[in-house]
């Protein structure tokens, strides 16, 4: 009974202390999304879920689909009443807590701390007030209530079309929902069919048999049909649930031009493959635990946790922001190879190394979480997203630029500006990386410019651009560049080989102030965070 209660200690413990230190963190920053979200929710309760952009100037009559419109409002309100530090700590418990309903009833503390300390770690860079926090807790909630279902019949099962009828009107991973379904029912029927036990022995087929017999050697459960046709009407259930909505199909309209979106991919942080996506030490030391586990002990783990885990693994590589779901898709898993990694060592010789090894590992995670949470990433974030972050202190002057006047306002203020001065359309924010309509294509022209590719001056031309609001680091890196020759060459080199400069994220664009001073760009405003040009 005391180490009962002594083990439910830690568990109160260790949820705490990762909301504690996750929300001092983030306590000064706010995600550059974050206005428009706030404007939204209270512009929804005045006009309804919004069907063309509200906030641009550049794509004005585009179909705008608001997919988080119902969380938009939720948000909205607890701003207006608490603020955004509550609000802030709300998206942070719901957020950790995903990584409690994964646990077991009789979770041991130690085989349960090390994997979520690594993928809460991981998961850091996303941290905020960020809609998709929620969507990861859906998913958790999701994977733990089919879990039960094919271990234990539990009913709960029934209710996920309420979850998909709610999912689908705060965030888009309501589609990564469906995904899991489809793919858990695909693999049931897999095992029940046993197709890899069905090759003839022709010549031909031997190959493609004998790769197949491999599923022999891996640990598969089967579910009777009975329960395969619950899984099938949930499935159908829960898309028909996805369908209300304000948008009816447009919410897969708008998945599919998103996922489907290649451009993205490099001009958009959280769309970069994994590995050009800076570095990343967190996701490549969770990553690497969990396969190197995997390689060990794949025999004892589940087929339908070993195909989901490496699929969204796949997806993480192909993009840094599957990373959230392919974690907390994977930590079940992980916990339990740290599990049978436990239990195994207990039986070897040397036992007593490899408990002290394990200790050691556990005191270092603890260190490790502390200094990284409390000091370093908070460090990155408040310089990246905190208060030094926005044009705060511009605000007054850009008030007096006549509002027919249009400006090119900088991508991660677009959001913070359509918060703080709604009376104004903008030319980018960050609603808009996809959307395409004929020839417009705002994100697009708005790459060309700010990396100064050659004849970038006709989108200025195009959509009349009479000011330029930009962060003022554009124009300090142009001075630091100026009289670095070194640096040139490397710039020249990386420009050479450019697979290398997203690999370590070297800048090879062109100067964006350097071309527009070219063009007779001049300063009429700046101060420590921003600088405003007019031609």
């Amino acid at each position: 009974m005391v180490i009962k209660k002594q083990q439910s200690f830690l568990f109160g413990f260790l949820f705490i202390f990762l909301i504690f230190s996750s929300f001092i963190t983030f306590y000064d920053t706010l995600d550059p999304d974050f206005g428009w979200h706030i404007k939204t929710g209270q512009l929804i309760l005045e006009r309804g879920a919004p069907k063309v952009d509200w906030y641009s100037y550049t794509m004005p009559n585009f179909p705008w689909v608001d997919h988080e419109w119902l969380l938009d409002v939720v948000m909205y309100k607890v701003y207006y009443y608490f603020g955004s530090h509550v609000l802030l700590f709300l998206f942070l418990f719901f957020y950790t807590l995903a990584f409690f309903v994964i646990k077991k009833p009789k979770q041991e503390f130690i085989s349960f701390f090390i994997p979520v300390t690594l993928g809460y770690l991981a998961t850091f860079y996303f941290l905020g007030i960020r809609p998709q926090l929620l969507g990861i807790l859906l998913i958790a909630i999701l994977i733990k209530i089919i879990d039960d279902f094919l271990e234990k019949s539990s009913k709960l099962v029934y209710i996920v079309p309420l979850i998909f009828l709610l999912w689908v009107n705060i965030h888009a991973s309501f589609f990564a929902g469906l995904v899991i379904l489809g793919i858990i029912i695909f693999l049931e029927l897999f095992k029940k069919i046993k197709i890899w036990q069905k090759f003839p022995p022709a010549p031909r087929l031997r190959r493609a048999g004998n790769f197949l017999k491999f599923f022999d050697s891996l640990t598969i459960k089967e579910i009777s049909f009975e329960k395969i046709k619950t899984l099938v009407a949930v499935l159908i259930a829960s898309f028909l649930a996805t369908l209300i909505n304000p948008y009816f199909f447009g919410v897969y309209e708008e998945v599919f031009r998103t996922t489907g979106d290649n451009f993205l991919r490099f001009n958009i942080t959280e769309w970069l493959p994994l590995f050009f996506s800076g570095f990343k030490p967190f996701i490549y030391f969770y990553g690497a635990v969990f396969i190197g586990l995997m390689a060990l002990y794949y025999k004892k783990v589940e087929l339908n946790k070993i195909i989901l885990s490496l699929f969204f693994l796949a997806l993480s590589l192909s993009g840094i922001r599957y990373t959230l779901i392919f974690i907390i898709i994977s930590l079940p898993v992980l916990i339990d190879l740290m599990d049978i990694f436990i239990k195994e060592a207990s039986f070897r010789k040397n036992y007593h190394l490899v408990a002290k090894t394990y200790r050691a590992i556990f005191v270092i995670l603890a260190v490790l979480i502390v200094a990284i949470f409390v000091y370093g990433i908070y460090d990155f974030y408040s310089g990246m997203f905190g208060s030094e972050f926005y044009p705060k202190d511009a605000l007054p002057f850009i008030k007096t630029i006549p509002l027919e006047d249009h400006i090119l306002n900088y991508y991660g203020w677009g959001g913070y500006l359509i918060l703080n001065m709604p009376e104004r359309k903008y030319f980018i924010d960050g609603r808009m990386p996809s959307w395409r309509q004929g020839d417009d294509f705002a994100f697009g022209n708005y790459v060309e410019v700010t990396k100064a590719k050659e004849g970038f001056e006709k989108y200025l031309e195009k959509y009349d651009i009479k000011y330029i609001i930009f962060p003022k680091s554009i124009k300090d890196k142009y001075e630091e560049s100026k009289n670095d020759i070194a640096g040139q060459r490397v710039k020249e080199f990386f420009k050479k080989y450019k697979i290398l400069s997203y690999l370590f994220g070297i800048d090879t664009n062109n100067s964006f102030y350097e071309k527009l001073k070219e063009f007779s760009w001049s300063e009429i405003y700046m101060d420590n965070t921003t600088i405003i040009l007019k031609k």
